[in-house]
């Protein structure tokens, strides 16, 4: 799940998070598992701390 905050009213992409994850923001999309993969590889937006994506991801 993409979680996105909001800067000067646009949203702005914020950590990726698991589907139960309790920190994701208001405003969420959700992500396939591959969608999530090339996004976090990619470096730009990092994963929650507190769900770790990443780790259930195997990055």
């Amino acid at each position: 799940m993409l979680g996105y905050l909001r800067e000067r009213g646009r949203p702005v992409p914020d950590r990726i998070h698991l589907g139960d994850c309790r920190m994701t923001a208001k405003h969420t999309e959700p992500l396939t598992r591959d969608q999530a993969r090339d996004i976090l590889t990619q470096g730009k937006i990092s994963a929650c701390p507190f769900c770790q994506p990443d780790a259930e991801l195997g990055l």
